[in-house]
């Protein structure tokens, strides 16, 4: 990651390099380790501040520190009764006025011209856009010179504890709610994108549920106009929160409404698993959205429903083009578009051992074995998987297609991620025996090489392995031959009626290869779609066809 950290340094400005690298490398550690909190004083750990204390410009907090106010305290015409939470520019009270009413009162931390601009900015903007799913401005007070806010007061909680609700961590909460939050989330971004805006701090303590199960998204501190975002270029007043920050800002790169949804993927994660993920990144500046996407999948809690997997990995993409907008994702999670698991009745429970067992009693073969099933929706071919995934005969890698353009992993990418996973788990010792080369011509012609090369750093700008040069194909076969070491390969490839026509071609390129080295390929496919039927019927005999 250090090329890609230095390359950040090359500015006619050294300072500000410096500045951005300091912020790069922060950022990186930050997703290592899944939280930043060590870039926080003790008091504002239980919050999430803008800007690490030991990367802030000075400039931003140039002026006198406000002293924190206790209960009953007066400030101009507010008591204050407690505070609600604190940040890295203000900290926010419940407070009266003088008639009683009661307010959400922002009142910064430094008295400076700089911060009483930005609660200015903050006020005008939330002012601008409306709408029940934003916390209402009700006033901008100048006290003492002081630009404050009042706001209204919202009872409720955090997104994360209401959705949760005690969950442990790793374990999955209600996933009802979690669509539900999600869902009203990405509605109230979509208002806010289509009129040029973006939030910039989308974080768990910034989205209250209030207590009709109504979302409100707070502090407008950091939003600004889409126009206006080369203002905020500049490294010294870079903020946001690192632990949900877009790579793209932590890069010192303008942000866009797609900063935004990598925010809300990041906010997703965490309502289901209770904690950020911990992303290991390369020594070599490899983001590919593949290798994100492995190390996503394996975090997630066991049972996590792949609708649910698949949302998380298109919204965490590292390339800001490759998330979905805030409009797709609301379609996507629409009622009754995302299924969990329930009970299954008794005919749907039969399917499910029928799979099984139909897997169990083909996994001597090689090659393509189709499972054409009436309702694919009934039975999972990965959930059947365990019939043999627990046999240290088999190595068992999962993908599925989609006809989904936002959502692009679900194809055979994770499949390629996950054999690439199991390679980076290998002694240093074996995979130093596999040289890599930059130049084989195997990219263009095998795309599951390529997909396997970006999606791993220590296999990446290479798709030739020693002993096999010739051609794409010898390359695919030694690559399956050199792992399989008596074990059968096994992929598991859904739904293949969405399939395109990349992935037809990788699917005929795995069945050459099966031909001649240990390794299954199981698929399942709507048997009511006549062209699927017909592109199998091409690559396999009617006896490798089991219909359900």
């Amino acid at each position: 990651m250090s090329a890609r950290i230095n390359s950040l340094t090359t500015g006619p400005d050294r300072g500000i390099a410096d500045r951005k690298q300091q912020l790069a490398q922060a950022f990186i550690d930050c997703l290592h380790t899944g939280d930043d909190t060590a870039h926080f004083s003790d008091l504002e750990q239980g919050s999430t501040v803008s800007v690490p204390q030991n990367l802030s410009h000075p400039s931003l907090f140039d002026g006198p520190a406000i002293p924190a106010f206790e209960a009953g305290e007066q400030f101009g015409p507010f008591t204050i009764q407690r505070v609600l939470g604190s940040g890295g520019v203000a900290h926010v009270y419940a407070a009266t006025d003088d008639s009683g009413e009661q307010f959400a009162l922002k009142v910064p931390r430094i008295a400076s011209p700089w911060i009483n601009d930005l609660m200015g900015r903050e006020f005008r903007i939330a002012r601008t856009v409306t709408d029940s799913s934003l916390v209402a401005m009700r006033a901008l007070h100048q006290i003492d010179d002081v630009h404050v806010i009042a706001q209204e007061m919202i009872v409720g909680s955090s997104i994360d504890a209401w959705v949760r609700q005690g969950t442990p961590v790793g374990q999955l909460p209600d996933l009802n709610r979690v669509c539900q939050a999600i869902a009203q989330l990405a509605r109230t971004l979509d208002i806010l994108h289509k009129q040029n805006f973006v939030h910039r701090d989308i974080k768990p303590n910034n989205i209250l549920i209030d207590a009709s199960g109504q979302l409100k998204l707070i502090d407008f501190g950091m939003a600004t106009r889409i126009r206006t975002l080369g203002n905020w270029s500049n490294p010294e007043l870079q903020l946001g929160t690192f632990r949900y920050v877009a790579p793209e800002v932590a890069m010192g790169c303008c942000q866009t409404t797609a900063s935004d949804i990598y925010s809300l993927g990041r906010v997703l994660f965490y309502l289901l698993a209770g904690r950020l993920p911990c992303l290991d990144l390369p020594i070599q500046p490899d983001w590919s959205n593949a290798r994100i996407a492995a190390q996503l999948t394996e975090q997630l809690p066991h049972g996590t429903p792949s609708d649910l997997v698949n949302l998380c990995i298109g919204t965490n993409a590292f390339d800001p083009e490759h998330r979905p907008t805030a409009e797709a994702i609301l379609d996507y999670l629409q009622p009754g578009a995302v299924k969990f698991e329930s009970e299954p009745s008794e005919p749907v429970a039969d399917l499910r051992r029928e799979l099984r067992k139909r897997v169990k009693a083909s996994s001597s073969q090689n090659g393509l074995i189709v499972m054409a099933m009436q309702d694919t929706g009934q039975a999972s071919l990965g959930d059947a998987m365990d019939a043999i995934s627990g046999d240290e005969n088999y190595l068992v890698l999962k993908g599925q297609t989609s006809a989904d353009e936002h959502l692009r992993h679900r194809a055979i990418n994770p499949i390629v991620s996950e054999l690439g996973q199991w390679l980076q788990n290998l002694g240093p010792s074996l995979r130093s025996a596999w040289p890599l080369l930059h130049d084989s011509p195997a990219i263009g012609d095998w795309p599951i090489l390529g997909i396997l090369a970006s999606a791993h750093t220590r296999f990446a700008q290479a798709t030739s392995l020693n002993g096999a040069r010739e051609t794409g194909l010898s390359d695919l076969a030694w690559l399956f031959q050199s792992l399989t070491e008596d074990r059968a390969i096994v992929l598991c490839i859904e739904h293949l009626q969405h399939a395109d026509a990349a992935s037809w071609r990788i699917l005929r390129q795995l069945q050459t290869v099966a031909q001649n080295h240990r390794l299954i390929i199981f698929a399942s496919v709507d048997a009511n779609d006549a062209a699927a039927m017909d592109q199998l019927g091409s690559l396999v005999s009617s006896d490798r066809i089991h219909t359900l």
